[in-house]
Protein backbone atom coordinates (compact mmCIF):
# COMPACT_ATOMS: atom_id res chain seq x y z
CA UNK A 1 0.00 0.00 0.00
CA UNK A 2 0.90 4.07 -0.31
CA UNK A 3 3.39 5.53 2.12
CA UNK A 4 1.47 9.27 3.00
CA UNK A 5 2.43 12.74 4.47
CA UNK A 6 0.06 13.02 7.52
CA UNK A 7 -0.55 17.14 6.79
CA UNK A 8 -2.90 17.83 9.72
CA UNK A 9 -2.41 19.05 13.40
CA UNK A 10 0.78 18.40 14.95
CA UNK A 11 1.71 15.41 12.79
CA UNK A 12 2.12 17.64 9.49
CA UNK A 13 5.00 16.13 8.18
CA UNK A 14 5.07 12.29 9.34
CA UNK A 15 4.08 9.36 7.50
CA UNK A 16 1.42 6.99 7.47
CA UNK A 17 2.78 3.43 7.20
CA UNK A 18 0.43 1.17 5.00
CA UNK A 19 -0.55 -0.54 8.06
CA UNK A 20 -1.57 2.78 9.50
CA UNK A 21 1.23 3.11 12.08
CA UNK A 22 3.08 6.75 12.69
CA UNK A 23 6.74 7.12 10.91
CA UNK A 24 9.25 9.90 10.41
CA UNK A 25 11.59 10.30 8.24
CA UNK A 26 15.26 9.26 9.46
CA UNK A 27 17.80 11.45 10.67
CA UNK A 28 15.35 14.47 9.68
CA UNK A 29 14.23 18.15 11.07
CA UNK A 30 11.28 18.99 8.77
CA UNK A 31 9.68 20.45 7.94
CA UNK A 32 11.59 24.08 8.66
CA UNK A 33 9.09 26.66 7.81
CA UNK A 34 5.47 26.93 9.28
CA UNK A 35 2.37 25.78 6.71
CA UNK A 36 2.12 27.52 3.99
CA UNK A 37 5.42 29.12 3.57
CA UNK A 38 6.81 26.64 0.79
CA UNK A 39 7.36 23.98 3.94
CA UNK A 40 7.22 21.36 1.11
CA UNK A 41 4.73 19.02 2.65
CA UNK A 42 2.27 18.97 -0.07
CA UNK A 43 5.07 18.90 -2.85
CA UNK A 44 6.69 15.39 -0.82
CA UNK A 45 2.68 14.24 -0.58
CA UNK A 46 2.48 14.64 -4.39
CA UNK A 47 5.68 12.50 -4.79
CA UNK A 48 4.61 9.48 -2.87
CA UNK A 49 0.52 9.65 -3.97
CA UNK A 50 1.57 7.44 -6.64
CA UNK A 51 1.42 4.40 -4.37
CA UNK A 52 5.01 3.56 -5.72
CA UNK A 53 7.39 4.61 -2.70
CA UNK A 54 8.80 2.28 -0.45
CA UNK A 55 9.45 3.04 3.50
CA UNK A 56 12.53 1.22 4.42
CA UNK A 57 13.54 1.13 8.51
CA UNK A 58 16.34 2.84 9.47
CA UNK A 59 17.19 0.44 12.50
CA UNK A 60 16.84 3.37 14.94
CA UNK A 61 14.01 3.05 18.00
CA UNK A 62 10.37 4.32 17.53
CA UNK A 63 10.38 7.97 19.74
CA UNK A 64 8.54 8.89 22.31
CA UNK A 65 5.48 9.37 19.63
CA UNK A 66 5.80 6.12 18.78
CA UNK A 67 6.66 6.81 15.41
CA UNK A 68 9.20 4.57 13.40
CA UNK A 69 12.39 6.47 11.81
CA UNK A 70 12.18 5.35 8.27
CA UNK A 71 14.21 5.82 4.73
CA UNK A 72 11.71 6.11 1.73
CA UNK A 73 12.59 6.18 -1.95
CA UNK A 74 10.28 7.28 -4.45
CA UNK A 75 10.35 7.74 -8.00
CA UNK A 76 14.21 6.12 -7.44
CA UNK A 77 15.64 8.62 -5.29
CA UNK A 78 15.96 8.98 -1.81
CA UNK A 79 13.36 11.88 -0.61
CA UNK A 80 15.44 12.45 2.83
CA UNK A 81 18.49 13.49 0.47
CA UNK A 82 16.24 15.52 -1.94
CA UNK A 83 14.47 17.21 1.07
CA UNK A 84 17.94 17.89 2.42
CA UNK A 85 19.47 19.12 -0.79
CA UNK A 86 16.27 21.76 -1.45
CA UNK A 87 16.90 23.10 1.74
CA UNK A 88 13.49 22.03 3.04
CA UNK A 89 15.53 20.09 5.84
CA UNK A 90 18.31 19.90 7.96
CA UNK A 91 20.00 16.70 8.90
CA UNK A 92 19.24 15.18 12.97
CA UNK A 93 21.89 12.55 13.02
CA UNK A 94 20.67 10.76 16.08
CA UNK A 95 18.90 7.59 13.61
CA UNK A 96 21.55 7.82 10.93
CA UNK A 97 24.64 5.21 10.28
CA UNK A 98 27.94 7.01 9.88
CA UNK A 99 27.82 6.92 5.78
CA UNK A 100 24.40 8.15 5.69
CA UNK A 101 25.59 10.74 8.67
CA UNK A 102 28.10 12.02 6.00
CA UNK A 103 26.35 12.17 2.97
CA UNK A 104 23.27 14.67 4.78
CA UNK A 105 25.40 16.24 6.05
CA UNK A 106 27.26 17.21 2.54
CA UNK A 107 24.42 17.91 1.03
CA UNK A 108 23.04 20.20 3.97
CA UNK A 109 26.48 21.90 3.73
CA UNK A 110 25.78 22.92 0.04
CA UNK A 111 22.06 23.78 0.30
CA UNK A 112 23.71 26.50 3.32
CA UNK A 113 26.21 27.68 1.28
CA UNK A 114 23.56 28.24 -1.60
CA UNK A 115 21.13 29.87 0.77
CA UNK A 116 18.76 27.37 -0.55
CA UNK A 117 15.35 26.74 0.89
CA UNK A 118 14.92 27.72 4.75
CA UNK A 119 18.79 28.68 4.75
CA UNK A 120 17.75 31.80 2.83
CA UNK A 121 17.66 34.70 4.81
CA UNK A 122 18.84 33.34 8.23
CA UNK A 123 16.60 30.50 8.06
CA UNK A 124 16.80 28.04 10.64
CA UNK A 125 21.09 28.68 10.84
CA UNK A 126 21.85 31.26 13.36
CA UNK A 127 24.95 33.17 14.97
CA UNK A 128 25.34 31.98 18.94
CA UNK A 129 25.81 36.20 19.82
CA UNK A 130 22.37 36.66 18.30
CA UNK A 131 20.81 35.98 21.71
CA UNK A 132 17.29 37.70 20.78
CA UNK A 133 16.65 35.79 17.44
CA UNK A 134 17.89 32.46 19.33
CA UNK A 135 15.22 33.07 21.93
CA UNK A 136 12.25 34.11 19.38
CA UNK A 137 13.65 30.20 18.38
CA UNK A 138 12.36 28.65 21.61
CA UNK A 139 10.91 25.09 20.90
CA UNK A 140 12.48 25.30 17.62
CA UNK A 141 14.69 23.10 15.85
CA UNK A 142 18.33 25.30 14.98
CA UNK A 143 21.79 25.14 13.93
CA UNK A 144 23.97 27.10 15.62
CA UNK A 145 27.70 28.69 15.26
CA UNK A 146 29.86 30.33 17.46
CA UNK A 147 33.11 30.42 19.41
CA UNK A 148 33.06 28.97 22.81
CA UNK A 149 34.13 31.61 25.21
CA UNK A 150 33.82 29.09 28.66
CA UNK A 151 33.30 25.88 29.91
CA UNK A 152 31.42 25.08 33.21
CA UNK A 153 30.37 22.30 35.62
CA UNK A 154 27.27 22.63 37.47
CA UNK A 155 24.29 20.51 39.22
CA UNK A 156 25.38 17.44 36.79
CA UNK A 157 26.15 18.62 33.60
CA UNK A 158 28.94 20.45 31.96
CA UNK A 159 27.83 23.66 30.01
CA UNK A 160 29.67 25.23 26.73
CA UNK A 161 28.60 28.92 27.20
CA UNK A 162 29.20 31.07 24.29
CA UNK A 163 29.29 34.81 26.38
CA UNK A 164 30.54 35.75 30.32
CA UNK A 165 26.95 35.27 31.29
CA UNK A 166 24.71 31.93 30.62
CA UNK A 167 21.62 33.97 31.21
CA UNK A 168 22.20 36.59 28.48
CA UNK A 169 23.54 34.30 26.45
CA UNK A 170 23.31 31.26 24.12
CA UNK A 171 24.83 28.31 26.09
CA UNK A 172 24.98 24.38 25.74
CA UNK A 173 24.88 21.47 28.02
CA UNK A 174 25.16 17.77 28.27
CA UNK A 175 24.18 15.50 30.85
CA UNK A 176 27.22 13.87 32.86
CA UNK A 177 25.60 10.44 31.73
CA UNK A 178 26.09 11.48 28.14
CA UNK A 179 29.96 12.33 28.22
CA UNK A 180 31.05 9.07 27.87
CA UNK A 181 29.67 9.12 24.36
CA UNK A 182 31.50 12.23 23.39
CA UNK A 183 34.71 10.39 25.22
CA UNK A 184 34.53 7.14 22.95
CA UNK A 185 34.55 9.35 19.93
CA UNK A 186 37.54 10.92 20.72
CA UNK A 187 36.02 14.59 21.14
CA UNK A 188 36.90 16.11 24.81
CA UNK A 189 34.42 18.71 25.77
CA UNK A 190 37.35 20.08 28.10
CA UNK A 191 39.13 20.84 24.41
CA UNK A 192 36.39 23.08 23.26
CA UNK A 193 37.23 26.39 24.99
CA UNK A 194 38.06 29.02 22.41
CA UNK A 195 37.37 27.08 19.50
CA UNK A 196 34.86 27.11 16.99
CA UNK A 197 31.78 24.61 16.79
CA UNK A 198 28.22 24.13 14.78
CA UNK A 199 25.23 22.42 16.87
CA UNK A 200 21.98 21.39 16.45
CA UNK A 201 18.86 20.71 18.20
CA UNK A 202 16.13 22.32 19.56
CA UNK A 203 16.57 25.85 21.55
CA UNK A 204 15.01 26.52 25.15
CA UNK A 205 14.79 29.98 26.25
CA UNK A 206 16.00 29.04 30.02
CA UNK A 207 16.64 32.34 31.39
CA UNK A 208 18.14 33.02 27.71
CA UNK A 209 18.25 30.68 25.07
CA UNK A 210 19.75 27.09 25.73
CA UNK A 211 20.62 23.83 24.02
CA UNK A 212 20.70 20.25 25.76
CA UNK A 213 22.70 17.64 23.44
CA UNK A 214 23.27 14.17 23.89
CA UNK A 215 25.22 12.81 21.03
CA UNK A 216 28.46 14.12 19.54
CA UNK A 217 26.95 13.77 16.43
CA UNK A 218 25.25 16.75 17.25
CA UNK A 219 28.36 18.73 17.58
CA UNK A 220 30.65 19.88 14.98
CA UNK A 221 34.34 21.43 15.62
CA UNK A 222 34.76 23.57 12.61
CA UNK A 223 38.95 24.97 13.76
Amino acid sequence: GPVRVVEAGGARGDLLLPAGSRARHAGLAWPLQPAGEGDGVADVAARLAGGAAVAVPSGAAADRWERRPVHVVAGGALVSAELVAEGRAAVRPGDLTPACRATLLALEAEARRARRGAWAEGGVFWAAGDTGGLRARDGRFTVVEGRVASIGEAGGRFYLNFGAIRSETFSVSVARAALRRFEASGMRLTSLEGRRVRVRGVVLDRRGPAMEIASPDELERLD
